[in-house]
């Protein structure tokens, strides 16, 4: 070819412009192609990818199905309808919206493999990660498909007891608090003389104090956990100390204890209280740190039923010494009761 004529080749061939590969080369990979002697690896490759988007494409027709087709509602619109408390229904909404923001962030659809992948990249208590491993099965199973079984959480779970407080620890530690903030003060007070969760002294209202309207000593205890209401007797200091608190108040329906916080989310106030009341135990001189045990406002609780058992089992004893002829206070009838 002379070179006018090979330049004017160059210029319009396909191979050298557009496949870029010389013509000689690809005459060679054609006469040496043969389909039936393709890698036995490739055709497993081909097969899984296949398995692969068919799986895919199952899994999305079924959720749109599910999701979409069956019920237009948005999914935390079903979750309000479950027949649960109302707390329970908060905690699996914002559960859901953690969920969905997670499955947002990382392109996935939910299901059975997503959630574990979710609960694995959390980074939380083993305690805390088996209650949203719980929420979370339980969603999925209401929104996506009943058979669906998470991997089981097993990170091994240690308690540490409460502490519970004796009853001279008390009377000093209810002196320390009431010089540091009346407030904190009677919240406290209330919940170590009657064993109350925290939740109880956030939703207490003016209604609830019997003996301003009544002429009697009583006061209505909510509890929001259990859905029930405690009537006990007050004892005059106490008596008088919330009446202090409330002397400028008429509305029923007003809070006892920092009526101005969060006054539409009892949840909230709770939550609040418990921050508060925590800090007042933490930075307490009377109560001293202890490893072994959790310093935290539900100890009132445990103290109140702790020491009313050591009280009985002490009485108990009393009657089994009299009763084999024991002298009072005697060790020995330890050994006859264990």
């Amino acid at each position: 070819m002379i070179r006018q004529n090979f330049k004017r080749h160059l210029a319009k061939c396909v191979f050298k412009n557009e496949v870029g590969v010389p013509r000689t080369e690809i005459e060679n990979m054609k006469k040496s192609y043969r389909p039936s002697e393709i890698d036995d690896t490739i055709k497993i490759a081909f097969t899984e990818l296949k398995q692969y988007l068919t799986d895919n494409y199952m899994k999305a027709t079924s959720l749109h199905k599910r999701l979409i087709s069956t019920d237009s509602r948005d999914p935390i619109a079903r979750l309000k309808e479950l027949h649960v408390s109302e707390p329970t229904k908060r905690n699996n909404i914002q559960e859901w919206n953690l969920f969905s923001k997670w499955l947002k962030k990382n392109s996935k659809l939910p299901d059975k493999e997503s959630g574990d992948s979710y609960l694995s990249t959390l980074k939380c208590r083993a305690s805390t990660l088996k209650k949203k491993h719980y929420m979370l099965q339980n969603i999925l199973q209401f929104l996506i498909d009943p058979g669906i079984k998470l991997n089981r959480v097993n990170m091994r779970i240690s308690y540490i007891p409460k502490y519970a407080m004796s009853d001279e620890e008390i009377q000093q530690y209810l002196e320390e608090q009431e010089k540091v903030d009346f407030h904190d003060y009677v919240i406290q007070k209330l919940m170590i003389t009657y064993g109350l969760r925290v939740n109880s002294v956030a939703s207490l209202r003016l209604g609830h104090l019997e003996f301003l309207e009544k002429n009697n000593q009583k006061i209505v205890i909510p509890d929001s956990k259990v859905k029930n209401q405690r009537y006990e007797n007050l004892n005059p200091d106490l008596e008088k100390e919330l009446e202090s608190l409330v002397e400028n108040e008429s509305d029923n329906e007003v809070f006892v204890f920092y009526p101005n916080l969060h006054k539409k989310d009892e949840r909230k106030r709770a939550h609040e209280f418990c921050l508060r009341i925590n800090k007042r135990i933490k930075t307490s001189k009377i109560l001293k740190a202890n490893k072994n045990f959790k310093f935290t406002s539900h100890m009132f609780r445990k103290t109140k039923a702790f020491n009313l058992f050591q009280k009985g089992i002490n009485e108990l004893k009393a009657k089994a010494r009299e009763a084999i002829g024991q002298s009072q206070n005697s060790t020995a009838i330890e050994s006859y009761i264990h």
